[in-house]
């Protein structure tokens, strides 16, 4: 599994340390990127997107999806790389899977500031999800919401997103 991963990255460019300092240094190095970057972006088609740049976004999606049960370090440069591309290249869709994914991951933290993020990301993605609606992108959001609720330990409010994460599983695969 890893070697496939280390070769699939290698093909596009994307690199991530191994042992868990350097990943944890790489996190904060990520993560102060987006935060110097910003969420704002000018929105785009796909088609208007480079192919290579396509592939590389989705290629990061794919690994933080992979490395999330068993190196959530990893999986959180991943994601935070994807998302910062995602804005980068406008792309609506992809964004609200960005925000979704990085929501997941701020929701795992307790403080505040974390619950304060997690919120605005969720926001940000839900407004354009209103904008952008996608099976796929619904399904991605009512899945961060239904996990930032199980994170926070409120379960009531589990059950309305995850029976909208399994009506937009249904139309994709049915």
């Amino acid at each position: 599994g890893d070697a496939l991963f280390e070769e699939l990255m290698a093909a596009v460019g994307i690199r991530a340390p191994r042992s868990e300092n350097k990943l944890i240094a790489a996190v904060l190095w990520e993560r102060g990127r987006l935060h110097m970057r910003g969420l704002s972006f000018q929105l785009r088609a796909s088609d208007q997107i480079a192919p290579e740049q396509r592939k590389r976004m989705d290629l990061l999606e794919v690994l933080r999806t992979a490395t999330t049960g068993h190196d959530p370090l990893r999986s959180v440069v991943f994601g935070t790389q994807f998302l910062r591309l995602a804005l980068d290249a406008g792309e609506p869709l992809r964004i609200i899977r960005g925000l979704s994914g990085s929501a997941m991951a701020s929701a795992s933290e307790t403080s505040a500031r974390a619950r304060a993020n997690t919120h605005e990301l969720l926001s940000r993605a839900q407004r354009l999800l209103a904008q952008h609606d996608g099976a796929r992108e619904r399904l991605h959001y009512n899945v961060a919401c239904a996990t930032v609720a199980f994170y926070r330990s409120e379960l009531r409010e589990v059950l309305a997103p995850a029976v909208e994460a399994e009506r937009a599983y249904r139309e994709l695969v049915l």
